[in-house]
């Protein structure tokens, strides 16, 4: 939602995913929750912090929601949750932000987001788990960007 140069339209950009696009569940990345538009007990979102007052979280409009915890060295880029759609099915949600990184004077998504799926592993693995996770977001991954610049 890039939040640091949208956020005037933060009151808006939230109306209409909650409420125009009536989503059931919504994953967000580089935002920050309009709490005039969202219920906080539907909100599983965690800031990124220093530098970036946004993060990235799940919003579940129709289900109960309750934050995942799992060894994250990427607390605030990626926020995870576990979403009650009936009595037989959870759902665990993952909301994924593709930090950026330097190396050798290039810029770089990819090896962030291979350490976030290392994270993951143990949430995709798992017999509880691995047949009912739902991963989405702004990977900043793509042929186009990683194309070595020289």
């Amino acid at each position: 939602m890039a939040y640091w140069s949208h956020k005037k339209h933060s009151l808006e950009s939230w109306d209409y995913f909650v409420n125009k696009l009536d989503c059931d569940t919504l994953l967000f990345q580089e935002s920050y929750p309009n709490y005039d538009i969202l219920d906080k007990n539907k909100l599983v979102w965690n800031e990124i912090g220093n530098s970036r007052p946004w993060g990235s979280g799940v919003y579940s409009k129709k289900h109960k929601i309750k934050e995942l915890n799992f060894n994250n060295n990427f607390f605030g880029a990626v926020t995870a949750s576990e979403i009650t759609i009936s009595d037989e099915l959870d759902l665990i949600v993952i909301s994924l932000y593709g930090l950026f990184e330097k190396i050798s004077n290039v810029i770089y998504a990819t090896p962030n987001l291979h350490r976030i799926l290392s994270d993951l592993t143990g949430i995709l693995q798992s017999n509880k788990t691995k047949n009912r996770v739902i991963i989405g977001g702004d990977y900043n991954v793509s042929i186009q960007i990683d194309l070595d610049p020289r």
